[in-house]
Order: C-alpha cells, then sequence, then structure tokens
C-alpha cells in the first residue's frame, strides 16, 4: 500500500529522531498498523505507547470514485507522557520530551567524538 506524501514526510521526521533507517521505521509503522487490525477484530483499542488509546469502530460503507469505502469512527485518549508534556509546553516549561531528545543528541556527539 502506498504512502501518501503527508505520511512520508512523518515517517522520514520520525527517522531523523530515531536515528534508525527509513526502512526499519516504515516496518515499525506497519507493525502498529497490523496491530490496529487484530485489535478491532478482537474488539481491543489499540495502544501507542507513549502517544495514547485508539478505539476504531466500523461505520459503514460510502462510495467514491475508486469504489466501495469503509467508514470508520475513531476516539484517541491521550497517554499520560502525551498529556504531562502537551501540558509543560502550555506552562512554557522544558519539556520531558526535550530532555529524552537532548540525552539521545549527547550520547551521538559523545560516540562521534570517540571516533
Amino acid at each position: 500500500m502506498a504512502l501518501t506524501p503527508n505520511e512520508k514526510t512523518a515517517l522520514n521526521s520520525i527517522r531523523l529522531i530515531f536515528g534508525k533507517n527509513s526502512h526499519d521505521v516504515k516496518e515499525l509503522f506497519e507493525s502498529i498498523g497490523i496491530q490496529a487490525v487484530l485489535n478491532y477484530v478482537k474488539g481491543e483499542k489499540l495502544i501507542i505507547p507513549f502517544i495514547g488509546e485508539v478505539d476504531i469502530a466500523y461505520d459503514g460503507d460510502e462510495m467514491t470514485e475508486k469504489g466501495r469505502v469503509a467508514k470508520l469512527k475513531a476516539s484517541f485518549t491521550p497517554s499520560p507522557f502525551l498529556v504531562r508534556n502537551i501540558g509543560q509546553i502550555q506552562d512554557e516549561e522544558p519539556t520531558d520530551a526535550e530532555k529524552i531528545l537532548m540525552s539521545r543528541f549527547q550520547a551521538v556527539f559523545k560516540e562521534r567524538l570517540k571516533e
């Protein structure tokens, strides 16, 4: 299945933060997509660590120029990590996400200095 331009941009952005190659990042998100389908079949919410829970429900079909397409409804419950970091941004405080990212950068720089 082809990715949209926005999905490609998102994967590349995450790849840069994650520090892994494009193939590994794509496989991770493909796996999350597969897990979403499996959880739907089991009637369970999809839990995405650090992001939240997504509850997906089938809401019938609709006809489009490409043919019949399933309509879905989804509800989202943010994780405590996401809630905390958004709160920190709104309070103009350093975020946990920034601290994690800085720690990763420092580790990379230290490793490069050793080379």
